[in-house]
């Protein structure tokens, strides 16, 4: 495993009504929040939650295909477009760690 397979790209933006949306384009998780601090934390709990559940899969093969769901083309070719146009004042790229737990977190 390379330390670029432990982040995970995300992208938010403002919208018209001042809500901000972000969406991680690894998984296909997204969320809303009233500021760009609000809807990050929002997104961090969707995807701590969906790995945490992902975590209690058994089937190996099952596991591998739900660690890696991509969000639609658009979704993507946005967050690269995001990422490279800095100038944006109403849009974010941003990344996310791979929530990571030692060991013995885990139940036996």
């Amino acid at each position: 495993m390379k330390p670029s397979d432990l982040i995970l790209r995300c992208y938010g933006y403002k919208r018209k009504d001042g809500t901000w949306y972000a969406i991680c384009v690894d998984l296909n998780l997204d969320a809303e929040g009233h500021s760009i601090n609000d809807v990050k934390r929002s997104l961090n709990h969707a995807i701590r939650g969906y790995l945490e559940t992902v975590s209690e899969v058994e089937d190996g093969d099952s596991l591998v295909h739900l660690i890696r769901r991509p969000a639609p083309l658009k979704d993507r070719l946005l967050y690269q477009a995001i990422r490279m146009a800095h100038s944006l004042r109403r849009a974010v790229a941003f990344q996310e760690a791979v929530p990571i737990y030692p060991a013995a977190h885990c139940a036996a």
